[in-house]
């Protein structure tokens, strides 16, 4: 299923990465393929959105969630290095996937998200419904210190559903990558070491100025043939991930 023109008009695309298999930033700037952080958005953003893909030989998995934005600062809503932390619910959150066990929809109330490149605990620090006090999910407790691990999940608690996780990007193990709950392990696929198990490990992020109107068609950098495309269009300067 592609993400509907409707949904992808009028976005910016301010960061691409090809996920490394064992990163371990400390603190560091990723080596973002596309890095657009740097140029101010006029009259700020409204919604920011992520896409995550990941393809082995046998097949691909993608999912495009938005939400209202939680911040307007473009240089934190990449990869959440050194002290940058969002621990909290989100508001009016739409998904789109092509993983059936996902559930998809817009203005869906119940995201939360967690990022930080702290170490973690399974105890429910800010009391997510429905979260386990036992096992890794999407409800954590980041009180450690940071540059430890690395946490980078957006979660439909609602759902007891992970959407995508990638964690393990500031330690020195391989890293580890999900969409939808890891049935094999801890749901948020903390622990899995797995990110060498697929040959396409793309994270691109995307943001909605505030002063878009749809009838006035799509500003730069996001063209109507991108748009017309669907998600298709998305990742289409993606190449094969390095393996480290």
């Amino acid at each position: 299923m592609d993400v509907a023109a409707s949904e992808l008009a009028g976005y910016s695309r301010i960061y691409q990465l090809d996920i490394p298999v064992n990163a371990d930033y400390n603190g560091n700037t990723p080596a973002y393929t596309v890095n657009s952080s740097g140029s101010a958005i006029a009259g700020g953003i409204s919604r920011i959105a992520y896409y995550m893909e990941l393809a082995t030989a046998t097949g691909r998995q993608w999912v495009w969630v938005s939400m209202n934005a939680y911040t307007q600062d473009l240089s934190k809503i990449g990869v959440p290095v050194g002290s940058t932390q969002w621990q909290q619910t989100l508001s009016s959150m739409n998904v789109y996937s092509n993983v059936a066990s996902l559930v998809t929809g817009t203005n869906i109330a119940t995201g939360n998200i967690e990022f930080w490149s702290n170490c973690y605990s399974t105890d429910n620090e800010i009391g997510i419904p429905g979260a386990s006090q036992n096992s890794y999910d999407y409800g954590d407790n980041n009180n450690y210190g940071q540059s430890c691990y690395g946490s980078m999940q957006v979660s439909n608690y609602g759902a007891k559903q992970t959407l995508f996780a990638w964690n393990a990007w500031d330690t020195g193990s391989n890293d580890d990558l999900g969409i939808g709950n890891n049935s094999s392990g801890h749901p948020d696929w903390t622990f899995a070491y797995n990110a060498a198990n697929y040959t396409v490990r793309n994270l691109e992020v995307w943001a909605l100025p505030t002063n878009y109107v749809a009838s006035s068609g799509v500003p730069e950098p996001v063209s109507a043939a991108l748009v017309g495309l669907g998600l298709a269009g998305l990742g289409v300067s993606r190449r094969r991930a390095p393996d480290a």
